[in-house]
């Protein structure tokens, strides 16, 4: 079903009448940005609308929640994580150096 918005425009869909769509591109980047450039969610806002020159400006909210939304095509890859960790003889760990109250301990996960 499409809703026509006024007389003479094109129809559109209902699941794209908000006021500002961003692409799976955008999106992926901003991601990106994020989880492997370890970018604040406001330097991500200011970064694609810097290369956009000023065409997108995303909002910090919109940005926040991109993390929650590709969790979600995760679930398949952490079920079967978990059923390979749970068949293997032997799983690795890491230890870590870490301070509690005013002395070093070790942290092993």
């Amino acid at each position: 079903m499409y809703r026509v918005w006024s007389p003479g425009q094109i129809q559109i869909a209902p699941k794209l009448k908000e006021a500002n769509q961003y692409g799976r591109n955008v999106q992926a980047m901003a991601l990106s940005l994020m989880a492997t450039g370890n970018v604040a969610v406001n330097k991500v806002r200011m970064l694609i609308n810097g290369m956009t020159a000023g065409a997108m400006n995303p909002s910090e909210g919109f940005i926040c929640k991109l993390y929650k939304r590709a969790s979600v095509n995760l679930e398949k890859f952490m079920r079967d994580l978990k059923s390979r960790m749970i068949q293997c003889s032997l799983l690795y760990w890491d230890d870590t150096v870490i301070m509690i109250q005013i002395k070093r301990a070790c942290m092993r996960f």
